[in-house]
């Protein structure tokens, strides 16, 4: 099975699980205001709501494009690695709780674009990746919406890599910090940075890391018309 059969499979995998997930999992947006004043779902509701009237979900999707910059070398001890990533990102309220509320997520990247010059001169290959994960927010009055991001997944790429004798297809994680600026009632700018690791995992002869710090920037539309509650 090639890297790209199996990016194929987990993608599909993906949609089953999005449309197989109960409506129960989901409750009130953590972007809409309260009659309290807060952003606590569980004690209070939406100002100018009936108490009768159904909660509506809260939706988000984001693009947004990401390049790699340093080596905190943690587990890869291979430098000069670059990767410059185009993706798109699914966003659902899941659960909230007394501080914070917890989203989930699902990413595909159409493309993750990987250079190296270990070899001599830079290489680039390309590929792609999928990924599933959690977004913590807390509770705030503020203008700006701080976030934190985690994700783990696949990533598969045209030839080996990072180098030969590995994989094409590697498994991922990142987290790390972001924050949403607001531009208008429905739409926001989201930057931030991961921390961002892809490896073979020991499946292969070598086993290679890339470990680099992602910073990103995207678009970002909530509670869009498409996946409003009906």
């Amino acid at each position: 099975m090639t890297g790209v059969t199996m990016l194929i499979r987990s993608a599909r995998l993906l949609v089953l699980l999005f449309f197989s997930l109960p409506v129960s999992l989901f409750a009130q947006s953590p972007g809409v205001e309260l009659s309290n004043g807060g952003t606590d779902p569980s004690s209070a509701t939406p100002v100018n709501t009936p108490l009768s009237a159904p909660l509506p979900r809260y939706h988000e999707l984001s693009v947004y494009t990401g390049q790699s910059f340093g080596y905190p070398m943690i587990m890869s001890n291979l430098k000069d690695q670059r990767l410059f990533v185009i993706g798109l990102r699914y966003t659902q309220f899941w659960h909230a709780f007394r501080h914070m509320n917890m989203n989930w997520n699902a990413d595909i990247k159409p493309l993750a674009l990987y250079s190296n010059d270990i070899y001599g001169p830079r290489e680039y290959t390309y590929g792609g990746g999928v990924t599933l994960g959690a977004q913590f927010v807390p509770h705030t009055h503020w203008r700006c919406q701080p976030v934190f991001d985690m994700d783990g997944g696949m990533i598969a790429f045209t030839k080996d890599t990072p180098v030969p004798d590995s994989r094409r297809l590697n498994l991922t994680f990142d987290f790390g910090p972001g924050l949403y600026i607001p531009v208008s009632e429905g739409q926001a700018v989201k930057v931030g940075a991961w921390f961002y690791h892809f490896s073979d995992a020991f499946t292969a002869p070598r086993n290679p890391n890339m470990d680099t710090f992602l910073l990103y920037a995207g678009f970002t539309f909530r509670n869009f018309p498409a996946f409003s509650h009906r």
